[in-house]
């Protein structure tokens, strides 16, 4: 009897749907884009270069943040509405911050690492509240939501270029501290703001064909699947004043910069 030949593109496609899912589920539930992670591991496990590798999982980060969104919006939760508006203000404001601190970025490598060493305090103070503040309440600024969502993607967008940090590590406290938003709703604006924002670059991987066509499908299915879940469970398991998802944020923040500190030094 001949002996079973062992697939390896399938055992790789069901290794990295699995990890997808563990992946797009964590992103979807911290607010933090999964891409920085995602392109590592590619890298990682499946020896792809870094073109490919970015690319594909830049297409994975996106289906991710648009399945969370449909999750959400599946359920259309009555204790909290999406603020579209907000968002496509976040969103402006990210992007302009990003194109602004540009050319810097490329010259401060240590205002990196001192960088991503305040974030870690900052994730602190996050976690700290999101343990506590359901009995005292979230500190909040409470700006107009219009000149306010600009100026705090504005902010969000420039920390997160010049530190080479996913903005959403600054979306996220912006959407709950200055802008008052629940801190599940915080979570979702700040991964539709990453959808709105990877719209066009995702066309144009998609339209160059730059992402893996083998194992990279199955992935983005496993993504958008668990973004699903993620939206759905942060529309069914939390109400405005739930302050859990601050924990679960925090805690992904801080061993993001973390790791990614260790990684440069």
């Amino acid at each position: 009897m001949a002996r079973r030949r062992f697939n390896v593109l399938r055992a790789k496609r069901l290794v990295m749907g699995v990890s997808a899912l563990v992946l797009g589920l964590w992103s979807a539930l911290s607010g933090i884009t999964a891409q920085t992670a995602t392109q590592s591991y590619i890298e990682f496990m499946l020896g792809y270069n870094p073109l490919k590798a970015g690319a594909t999982a830049a297409l994975f980060a996106f289906a991710v943040s648009g399945g969370t969104v449909i999750g959400w919006l599946s359920l259309r939760p009555n204790t909290l509405t999406l603020p579209l508006g907000a968002a496509v203000w976040l969103a402006a404001g990210a992007t302009l911050g990003a194109l602004v601190l540009y050319r810097l970025s490329q010259r401060a490598p240590l205002v990196r690492r001192v960088g991503r060493g305040l974030v870690i305090l900052l994730c602190v103070f996050v976690v700290s509240e999101g343990t506590r503040s359901r009995f005292t309440g979230l500190p909040q600024l409470n700006w107009d939501w219009s000149y306010g969502a600009l100026a705090a993607g504005f902010v969000a967008g420039a920390a997160g270029q010049l530190l080479a940090l996913p903005t959403g590590v600054f979306l996220v406290p912006a959407a709950v501290f200055a802008l008052g938003m629940p801190p599940a709703l915080g979570i979702l604006v700040a991964l539709l703001v990453a959808a709105l924002a990877a719209v066009i670059p995702a066309s144009g991987i998609i339209l160059r064909s730059t992402g893996d066509r083998e194992v990279g499908p199955f992935m983005y299915v496993a993504g958008g699947c668990s973004g699903v879940l993620g939206g759905w469970i942060l529309a069914s398991r939390t109400t405005s004043q739930s302050t859990w998802p601050l924990a679960v944020f925090g805690i992904t923040a801080m061993l993001l910069s973390a790791w990614l500190a260790y990684k440069e030094s």
